[in-house]
């Protein structure tokens, strides 16, 4: 049962990206279409800030499961 579960948010995730990316596309551009270049860099630096927080707070999670082994 656990390993349906874990299959099936995969499966939503997998799903769900592509969706996302497009939404993000789309609101880039509208961003660019209605207030300009400076606007649409900005947009462009928030995404690439809120990625890069994700991808640490994944990374904090994996260290999290995977501890270092201790020397001794």
């Amino acid at each position: 049962m656990r390993r349906l579960l874990i299959n099936a948010a995969i499966v939503v995730v997998i799903l769900s990206a592509p969706i996302a990316l497009f939404f993000m596309g789309w609101g880039l551009l509208q961003v660019y279409h209605q207030m300009g270049m400076i606007a649409f860099l900005g947009a462009c630096v928030s995404y690439f800030i809120g990625s890069l927080g994700l991808a640490s707070l994944v990374d904090k999670g994996q260290a999290r499961q995977n501890p270092p082994p201790h020397d001794q």
